[in-house]
Parts: structure tokens; sequence; C-alpha cells
């Protein structure tokens, strides 16, 4: 078959230029279009036959690419107690997606199996079927128009304002989004505490969408679904939540954790987002500048009241599974897997406000310091114990194992799966390529992911998550080396997780796979301003 040599590529270009008019001493006009193109490539091996491995049984090819084009525009006006800025923003999002599959494994279909599809014999290239090809493509446009006003009334600073936005994608979703914020200044502690209570919108992730009602209805797709599962998926809404982002300027995300479109399938229907922040923000002390934002949070889903069983994630596809009663079909399902349940970020900066020439730091010169701390994005996908639970998904990987003791089935994942989850089972690692069927309860651990204790897992309150963290940056810099006036260079070395913290992101997402935390590294920025 000859060796593998599957590649892939990334292309991305982003153009955004902004205009500003300065029409008085009050009054300031900005107007900016923008555009940015993200294309993706991932290319087979020559021989596809050479794609077959331990994990693989398709040969896979994908062209995807996803533009985002638009333009906003704003005018601000100062005066007296009064900041106030009025704007709107327009966007669209152009998907575009293009797959190619077929079979290379012989014992995949096999037609003398129980589990022979006779519609999947089409694209078994060991028995003479040919490449699946799929084309998909859709627009996705968003315009909101805001109106904000920051009121300074001695050591009190108000924010009131309003955001309005209407999307057309796959849904059709209007909503008006009151904000409003206080904050008051204790001179003197030189501390800063904000409370605000804005309600953000936030649409669907548009990674996928181009796929996703075109496959659901593709009979190849549809047919060898479950056959309990309805034959088109109804289209997921936006959802909308009460956050702390008190900016009504601030456009919304166009890549949210809103819905877990996968192939043919809508997993989740978002109902509910809860968070809240505090931010107490010392005012510069010294030439030494501090912030430390705590934020938890709490985005729950439920089950869906129509949807195509997921084609990709485990975890996801019990979500959706019909086993539960109807009088269940309600309850919550899993938490937002791109939110860990709270986060902490501290910054500090440096910069010497005053120096003479004997003085070792210029005034230019800043040292900054990033502590972050992250109590883990959820992990549906890691196997747990939970037999009885109401809300728990761990029913299918609760078991009894031989000897009668309680285990968990871990055959849902492929040993380099188990690797990448640091699973240990008695105190014996999984590698790439040995793993377990099987374990204990009590003897299946991990230091980069959280398995909730037996009977206790619930997918809504005490899910899996990954393993807590805390992250460590360093940057020093200086913005005008030369000290000069109108031509000014300067230069930044950043190091990033310094202590070089072994730990994943998130795993077997169903938006972006498995990623580790970036191992430390140090770089080195130039710049020059004219």
């Amino acid at each position: 078959m000859g060796q593998t040599d599957q590649r892939s590529k990334i292309e991305t270009f982003d153009i955004a230029p902004t205009y500003t008019h300065v029409i008085n001493a009050n009054t300031v006009f900005n107007f900016g279009p923008y555009i940015r193109r993200d294309a993706f490539n991932y290319y087979p091996s020559k021989n596809a036959f050479a794609d077959l491995g331990p994990i693989q049984q398709e040969t896979v090819a994908q062209q995807r690419s996803l533009t985002n084009a638009g333009v906003h525009t704003d005018i601000s006006y100062v005066k007296g107690i009064h900041n106030i800025k009025i704007g709107g923003v327009y966007g669209q999002t152009f998907l575009r997606e293009n797959d190619q599959i077929g079979i290379v494994d012989p014992n995949l279909n096999e037609p003398t199996s129980d589990t022979f599809n006779p519609i999947l014999s089409s694209i078994d290239l060991t028995r003479g079927g040919s490449l699946y090809s799929y084309h998909g493509q859709t627009d996705v446009k968003q315009l909101a128009l805001y109106g904000q006003d920051q009121i300074t009334l001695g050591s009190w600073l108000f924010n009131v304002g309003i955001r309005g936005d209407f999307y057309n994608g796959l849904a059709i979703q209007r909503q008006a989004e009151p904000r409003a914020g206080v904050s008051y200044n204790f001179k003197k502690t030189n501390t800063v505490l904000r409370v605000s209570t804005p309600a953000p919108w936030r649409p669907l992730s548009t990674r996928t969408w181009s796929s996703q009602a075109p496959v659901a209805s593709t009979p190849s797709f549809r047919q060898s679904s479950r056959p309990s599962a309805p034959a088109l998926p109804r289209p997921s809404t936006p959802d909308s939540a009460t956050s702390s982002t008190p900016d009504s300027s601030r456009p919304s995300p166009n890549t949210s954790s809103s819905a877990a479109t996968t192939s043919g399938s809508t997993p989740t229907t978002p109902t509910t987002s809860a968070f809240s922040a505090a931010r107490p923000s010392p005012s510069p002390s010294s030439g030494t500048t501090r912030r430390s934002p705590a934020s938890p949070s709490a985005p729950t889903f439920l089950r869906p009241t129509a949807s195509a069983p997921s084609s990709s994630c485990p975890r996801w596809r019990h979500a959706s599974s019909t086993r539960r009663s109807a009088a269940s079909a309600q309850r919550p399902v899993l938490r937002a897997p791109r939110f860990p349940s709270a986060s902490t970020t501290t910054r500090s900066t440096t910069r010497p406000r005053t120096c003479n020439t004997t003085c070792p730091f210029r005034k230019s010169m800043w040292l900054g310091f990033n502590w972050r701390y992250d109590s883990g994005l959820t992990a549906g996908s890691v196997p747990c114990y939970n037999p009885t639970g109401a809300n728990s998904l761990c029913t299918a990987t609760s078991i009894t194992l031989p000897n009668g003791q309680p285990g968990i089935d871990l055959s849902g994942l492929t040993p380099d799966q188990q690797f990448q989850a640091g699973l240990t089972c008695d105190g014996v690692a999984a590698t790439p390529t040995s793993g377990f069927s099987s374990c204990d309860v009590n003897g299946l651990t991990s230091q980069l992911v959280k398995i909730p204790a037996p009977n206790t897992e619930d997918d809504d309150k005490n899910p899996p998550r990954i393993a807590p963290r805390s992250l460590f940056d360093i940057a020093l810099g200086d913005d005008n080396l030369f000290h000069t006036d109108k031509h000014q260079i300067g230069l930044r070395i950043t190091a990033v997780n310094v202590s070089n913290k072994y730990a994943l992101y998130n795993f077997l997402s169903t938006f972006s796979g498995t990623h580790y935390v970036s191992p430390r590294a140090i770089t080195g920025q130039i710049t020059y301003n004219f």
C-alpha cells in the first residue's frame, strides 16, 4: 500500500482598515470595512488504501472555507458627564464545504456480517465503490444596532445601553438586549469595583452550518441512522444569556457554544445560560496596573425536540438517544462544552512613570505578568460510573466486571484516545497503542481529566471536566527603544506557559476535537510605528 502521506493546509488572510474623522472637539466618527477568509484543506494519501490504520477505516478529503465580511461604524460624543456612543455592525458569513469519503477497511461493511449496510456499498472502495462527494454552502447575515452612554458622577460611573440583533441564517432571530452597569472608584485604595447585568445574545456556531441541513436530507445518511430518529433535524435557534459584558457595541461572537452542530444532526438545543463576574481593578499606582476578573458560568443545554443522531461524537449521540422516557424529555443534558465552571485571570503590568539617566528602566519599558486559572471545560466523552443517575449518561459505560465489582467500560475509546485523556487503570497508564477495555471504578484515574466519583456524575451539575489548571505568562517590552517622536521602534519578548504545564484544553470536543495547552514558548517581536 505504501506509506501514508496525509497532509493539511490552512490559509488565512485578514484586511480591516479603519477611517476616523474628528468632527469637532466633542464628536468622533469611525468607519471600517473588514474581510477575513479562513480555508482548510485536508489531503488524503495518494493511495487511498494507505490511510487504513488502527483508528481510521476510511479515506477522507476536505476543502472548507469561512469568509467573514462586513462593516462597522459608530459616532462618539463626549461632553460633561456623558460619553455617548451610537453605531452599528453588519456582517455576512460565507460558508463553503466540500467533503469526500470512502471506505478502505474490507471488514467495516462486510456483506456477510449482521451489521452490513447496503447503502454504504457504493462508497466501499474495497469492493469497487467510489468516493462519496458532498458540497454544501450557505450564507449567514447579521445586523446589530446599538447605543450606550457612560455617565460619570464623582466616583461613580454608570453604563447604560441597548443593542438589537437581527440574525438570518438557517434560523432567524430578532432580539433586543438592554444592558446596565455601575462602578465605584475607591480612590484611597486605588480600587474600582464593577457590577453589570447585561443580556447579550449569542448566535449559533457557523463552523458546520453549510452541512447541517443538506447532509441530514441525504438518503445514505438518513437511512443509515437509527430507525427511531426523525428524518430531518429542526434548525437550532440562537440563545440568550445574562452576562457580564457591559459594552453594548461589542459584536456578538460568530462562533459560540450555542449549538453542537455536526454532519446531519443538531444534538442539543440551548435553553438557558448564566454568567456572573467580579472585576476588582486597582487604579494605576507607582506605574503598576493590575486586573483580576473572575467569572463563574453555568450554560445549560436541553435535549432537542427534533433531531437526527450525531455521527461523530459518542457523547452527543447518547444525548439525542430516544431510550429515555418522555417524562425526562426536558431534563438538562449537558453543560456547555466551551465554558469552564469558573475562571480567574490576574494581569499585572509595570511601567515606570518617571525616570532619569541613572534609572535602569527607561520610561517606555514595561513588564507584564499574567496568571490564569480555569476549573476546566466539560469533557462529555470521558467514561464514568453512575448506572442509576436520573440525569447521567454514564449508564452506557457503567458495567459489572466478571469478579462482581463495579466497572467502567472503556471500549468506546481507542488506546490513543485513552492516552490523550491520561487514563490510568490500577496504576498502569494507557499508551497510544495499548489501552484497556474496562477498569474498576476505583482504579480509573487521570491527571488530565476530572472523572466524577462513582454514582455522582450529573450532566447538568457535575459532568466530567478537564482537570483544573493554572498558567503563567511573562512579557517584557519597550515601545520606543530610541526615544523618537514620529518613527518609533519597539521590542517585545513574551514567554507563554512559563512553567511548561502539561494539560488538556479540551477532549474529543464536538467543535474542535482534542487540544493540549500550548507548551512553553518564547517569542520576540519588533514593531515599527509611524
